[in-house]
C-alpha cells in the first residue's frame, strides 16, 4: 500500500546509522510499512539503534483526544524493550512540550516522521519548531532526518502568516491558515527561516497515500480540505462535529433552531453567489446532531454539514462568512469562547485560530466581506513571493483570491 514512499526508502537504507548507530524517532501510528507489516519503531528497535521515542499529542496510536494529556508511557515499553518513551504533550506544558537538550544527548541521528493535515492549527508543526530550537540553542550536533508527506490538501494556500502577538502551540509564527507545503518543505522552510544550520535530510518517496488517519479527528482528506476554516469553529461555542463521526463537517449548537437555520443559510449563499471560489466548491445542508462527548455533549444540535462538490474553494472564507452570519442571527449572546485556550499565548480561542487582527475585524462585524477578500489576496501573495523565491520547492503553490483577480 505504501511501496515507494519515504518510510519503505528508509527502511530499505543501508547506512551504518541505521544499524549500528544511536537513533531517536520523532513518531505516531502513520509511521506503519504495510510491506513489512511493522512500525518504524519496531524496525528500529529490532535493529537494536532505536534509544529514544517521541510522542506528540494524541497519544503513538492517536488514541487520545485533542488537548489529553499522555502522562504515562508505561502501556507502550513493551513494544520496544530497552528504548526511552518520552510523552511531548503531558499535564506540566511548560516542560512536556520541547525535546530538551538531555532527551538528544548522544543520539547520533534524529528520524521525525509524522503527518501534517495542511493547517497551521495542527500541533505536530509546533513540535517540528520546537525540535529544530532545541539544537539550535544548545548547539547540538544530531542528524535529523525527515520523511516526507503529501500535503493532503495541495498546493492552494488560504490565509494570512500568523503575527507574533497571536502566535501559539497551535500557531507557529509566519505561517498562513493553509501553507501549500508538504511537511518536508515545512521542515526545510523552518531550518531556511529561522537560520538554524541543522544537517537535515528530506526522504522523499514515489508514491505517498494517507491510509492511516493523523489524529481522531481527521479521519479523512476531505476534513482536512474544511480544516483550515472549520477549525474557527473551535474559538466558539458552536460544536464542531467532535464527539460525532463527522468532526469538523459539522457545526452548531442547541440554540439554533430550523427557521434560524434556514434564515443562516440564506443570508450565506446571497453573500456568496458573486464568488465563484465560495459559490461553486461546498453547500450547506440544514440537520440536528448530537455529539456524545465535547461541546454539548448528549444535546441535540441544530445546525449544518458542509459538503464538498470537487471544485476548489476558500474554507477560511467560507467559515468566516458562517460563523459571522450565526454570530449577527444571535447577536444577543456572543458565540465567542472565552478565556485562555492554548499553551504559549493568554489569548481567546478565536485570536490564537484566527491570529490575523483584519479577519478578527470581520469575523467581529467590523469591516465587509469585500475588504476582507482583498486583504486576504494581498497576504497570500506576499506568502506565494516568499516560499516561491526561497528556492526550496519543486512545485509553486497558488492562491485562488489571486488567481481569480488575474481572470477578472
Amino acid at each position: 500500500m505504501n511501496e515507494g514512499s519515504s518510510l519503505e526508502n528508509l527502511i530499505a537504507r543501508k547506512d551504518p546509522v541505521l544499524f549500528e548507530g544511536r537513533v531517536g524517532l520523532l513518531s505516531n501510528q502513520i509511521s506503519y510499512s504495510f510491506l513489512h507489516k511493522k512500525y518504524l519503531f519496531e524496525v528500529l528497535s529490532h535493529r537494536r539503534v532505536l534509544k529514544s521515542i517521541f510522542i506528540p499529542e494524541h497519544g503513538l496510536f492517536g488514541e487520545l483526544q485533542d488537548q489529553i494529556p499522555l502522562d504515562s508511557v508505561a502501556s507502550y515499553r513493551q513494544i520496544a524493550p530497552g528504548s526511552t518513551f518520552r510523552s511531548l504533550y503531558q499535564s506540566n506544558k511548560d516542560r512536556s512540550l520541547r525535546i530538551q537538550k538531555e532527551d538528544l544527548t548522544g543520539l547520533d541521528v534524529m528520524i521525525v516522521d509524522v503527518q501534517d493535515v495542511g493547517s497551521r492549527y495542527y500541533t505536530y508543526l509546533s513540535t517540528i519548531k520546537y525540535l529544530f530550537e532545541t539544537i539550535t540553542e544548545n548547539g547540538l550536533s544530531i542528524k535529523v532526518i525527515f520523511l516526507d508527506h503529501t500535503n493532503p490538501t495541495g498546493r492552494q494556500v488560504e490565509g494570512s502568516m500568523m503575527l507574533p502577538c497571536f502566535s501559539s502551540f497551535i500557531g507557529p509564527e509566519k505561517l498562513p491558515h493553509r501553507y501549500g507545503l508538504s511537511i518536508g518543505e515545512i521542515a526545510a522552510l523552518f531550518n531556511h527561516l529561522h537560520n538554524h544550520q541543522i544537517d537535515l535530510e528530506v526522504i522523499k518517496g514515489t508514491r505517498d497515500t494517507f491510509p492511516i488517519q493523523p489524529s481522531p479527528n481527521i479521519p479523512d482528506v476531505e476534513t482536512c480540505l474544511l480544516y483550515s476554516g472549520q477549525c474557527l469553529v473551535e474559538g466558539t461555542i458552536l460544536s464542531e462535529g467532535r464527539g460525532t463521526t463527522l468532526p469538523f463537517k459539522l457545526v452548531g449548537a442547541p440554540f439554533l433552531e430550523w427557521n434560524v437555520l434556514l434564515r443562516i443559510r440564506e443570508n450565506v449563499e446571497k453573500q456568496v453567489k458573486p464568488y465563484n471560489f465560495l459559490r461553486e466548491g461546498i453547500f450547506l445542508r440544514p440537520l440536528f446532531f448530537k455529539p456524545k462527548f465535547d461541546k454539548w455533549s448528549d444535546q441535540t444540535c441544530g445546525g449544518f454539514q458542509l459538503h464538498l462538490t470537487g471544485h476548489q474553494f476558500h474554507s477560511l472564507l467560507y467559515s468566516s462568512i458562517l460563523l459571522r452570519t450565526i454570530a449577527e442571527v444571535r447577536s444577543h449572546q456572543s458565540i465567542w469562547r472565552k478565556g485562555r485556550y492554548e499553551y504559549g499565548n493568554d489569548g481567546d480561542a478565536i485570536q490564537l485560530l484566527a491570529g490575523d487582527h483584519e479577519i478578527l475585524k470581520y469575523l467581529f462585524g467590523e469591516t465587509d466581506l469585500v475588504d476582507l477578500i482583498e486583504y486576504l489576496e494581498a497576504e497570500e501573495k506576499v506568502w506565494l513571493h516568499f516560499v516561491n523565491g526561497s528556492q526550496l520547492l519543486a512545485t509553486n503553490p497558488y492562491s485562488l483570491l489571486v488567481q481569480s483577480r488575474s481572470k477578472t
